[in-house]
């Protein structure tokens, strides 16, 4: 059986959206002829914890941890200890004011201001974890010597892991597998996120270098596909492939489904960017307005949530009494709620930079069979799959009445027993399954070792 050394940041016990597509590669990659060496960082994470999600990798499989040292993190420690102050103790021990004009104090805060963004511009470019690469460079050449590895593999985000698989690329002369997760200088926060051009553009010849270097460049999203293929085949070749992110029949087996009482809404994940509640939320109080008789038999769950954010747009709209947040839940408690529930919540906001985006909860949505109201980027690609999968309602452009209207026909449903579960009609897309999306990894690495 062939070899493949995984290097991933995001890895159990870490509980991450991330770290699901890789426990799934990880779990089925030996029914289809690869024995996987996973790499990844010494616990403890500063993230939260499911140590119940080693129940899905087979116990003999090898996983080596590193090191790592963040000193973005301990930057920002030291600087909030420094402080500018303008009072401080002469040699009696008596307090002295600092006299400084106006326009000096200014133009000094200005300064460090200035240095202080350039200093973490530095230390996180291209991410804050850039500095795994010291200990788990090594670690990894060490390792394909040891296992006799045959293949690289590594997942990102944090993109800096792309930067290990191109070094032991050099040294090794092994074939490396490049899996973007999310896109790295084309996601739709880059720009955002990413403020001085002299780093943005040392970013774009990083991912330009891995893309050389790489054997193959895999993408969870066809249309993030298609983008890299525009914007690098003619440089490197068309080395690239999609395997979109899904689900695994196991995980919702023997699951018990939360029973409620009343018509119940479920959002699993964040909210956060572009991923903004309010146009659902204002939504909610029209309905609920315009039929107050409904407001006791009416609930929303928010499965991952918990933040002043969140609470504040509860009392804008009046709608603290219907909204329940719970915070994080371990994955399998939180598909409870989706199985349980009546109506799916999946916001992306409208922006067309995002329209490339599938987020991970949409395959996790999908096996309950439940509808999904989905708020997304017009001609998306989320909202190209719940359309071909009759899987719900699909808003694309921020319209109020089109969630009145859109609730108004699902509580109706829920009031004459029509809400009835699709899930026997989903269940048998076998492409949204982790074991079939394995076997497209499997035959990558099969080519690109052959």
């Amino acid at each position: 059986m062939k070899k493949v050394l995984i290097i991933a940041y995001s890895f159990p016990p870490m509980a991450v959206v991330g770290v699901y597509r890789t426990i799934k590669f990880v779990k089925y990659l030996r029914d289809f002829g690869w024995e996987p060496v996973v790499i990844t960082l010494k616990e403890p994470f500063d993230w939260s914890y499911n140590p119940e999600l080693f129940k899905d990798i087979p116990q003999d499989v090898k996983i080596y941890r590193t090191r790592l040292f963040e000193p973005l993190v301990w930057w920002e420690n030291l600087t909030a200890k420094m402080k500018h102050k303008n009072i401080q103790a002469d040699d009696s021990g008596e307090v002295a004011v600092i006299a400084h004009s106006e326009q000096t104090v200014e133009k000094s805060k200005s300064l460090i201001k200035k240095i202080r963004g350039f200093a973490a511009a530095a230390l996180s470019t291209p991410d804050k974890s850039l500095f795994w690469l010291a200990t788990a460079l090594p670690k990894a050449y060490r390792l394909i010597k040891k296992e006799k590895i045959d293949c690289i593999y590594v997942s990102t985000p944090p993109h800096s892991g792309h930067l290990i698989g191109y070094y032991l690329k050099k040294l090794t002369d092994l074939p490396f597998v490049a899996d973007f997760r999310a896109p790295w200088t084309q996601n739709e926060y880059f720009d955002d996120y990413k403020k001085i051009n002299f780093f943005k553009n040392i970013e774009k010849r990083m991912e330009l270098a891995v893309h050389k270097s790489a054997d193959a460049v895999i993408s969870n999203s066809t249309f993030e596909c298609e983008g890299y293929r525009r914007k690098y085949a003619p440089l490197v070749g068309d080395k690239f492939h999609p395997i979109l992110n899904g689900y695994d029949p196991d995980d919702f087996k023997n699951l018990p489904a939360k029973t409620y009482d009343k018509f119940t809404i479920v959002y699993i994940g964040g909210l956060y960017g572009r991923r903004n509640p309010n146009l659902f939320l204002e939504g909610v109080k029209l309905f609920l307005e315009r039929h107050p008789e409904t407001r006791k038999d009416f609930q929303m769950m928010f499965i991952g949530i918990n933040d002043t954010s969140l609470k504040s747009s509860m009392k804008k709209y009046d709608l603290a009494d219907v909204i329940h947040a719970k915070g994080f839940l371990p994955q399998k408690e939180a598909f409870t709620y989706l199985l349980g529930g009546h109506l799916l919540l999946l916001i992306l906001g409208f922006d067309e930079r995002g329209k490339g985006v599938i987020p991970a909860k949409l395959f996790e949505y999908l096996p309950t069979g439940k509808p999904i109201l989905a708020l997304v980027p017009p001609n998306g690609e989320t909202a190209k799959i719940i359309t071909d999968n009759k899987a719900g309602i699909v808003i694309t452009h921020p319209d109020v009445e089109k969630v009145v209207n859109a609730l108004e026909k699902y509580y109706n449903d829920y009031r004459q027993g029509n809400l009835k579960s699709k899930t026997s009609e989903i269940a048998i897309i076998e492409q949204y399954t982790r074991r079939y999306q394995t076997k497209q990894l499997a035959e990558i690495l099969d080519r690109v070792t052959n």
